[in-house]
């Protein structure tokens, strides 16, 4: 499990730096806190591919899994993108500084509540 999750968060991380190092020059973003849009990127993506991962290889043998695979990801990932979208509202705007570190703390639980999951139940995923 760790080696699929690890190359899925390493490919979505060059993308996500190859695509946001572009849209910041073209469109002039001037990024206020560098190093927490870094964290806030790899936490995206750590909880993003580890429910990635799980739920592929859940659905890699249904029939119609094309379907269900969205189904069943959007509405466990949509606390996670919550996070992201405030936190990142935050690191570019600077809007509601008060309310950063229960963001980063509901991020943080999120990732941690979905690796471990993921973990546990990749096995028995496998099994059947």
């Amino acid at each position: 499990f760790l080696g699929k999750m690890l190359a899925n968060t390493i490919s979505l991380l060059f993308t996500q730096l190859l695509v946001i190092s572009l849209w910041l020059f073209l469109l002039d973003i001037d990024v206020r806190y560098w190093l927490e849009f870094f964290l806030v990127l790899l936490f995206g993506t750590i909880g993003f591919s580890s429910l990635g991962t799980l739920l592929t290889t859940m659905t890699a043998t249904v029939r119609g899994k094309e379907m269900l695979l969205p189904i069943l990801f959007f509405p466990l990932m949509v606390p996670s993108l919550l996070c992201l979208v405030h936190l990142t509202d935050f690191l570019f705007f600077g809007s509601h500084p008060e309310e950063v570190w229960s963001w980063w703390k509901l991020l943080l639980g999120f990732d941690v509540l979905l690796l471990t999951l993921s973990l546990l139940g990749f096995e028995f995923v496998v099994e059947e």
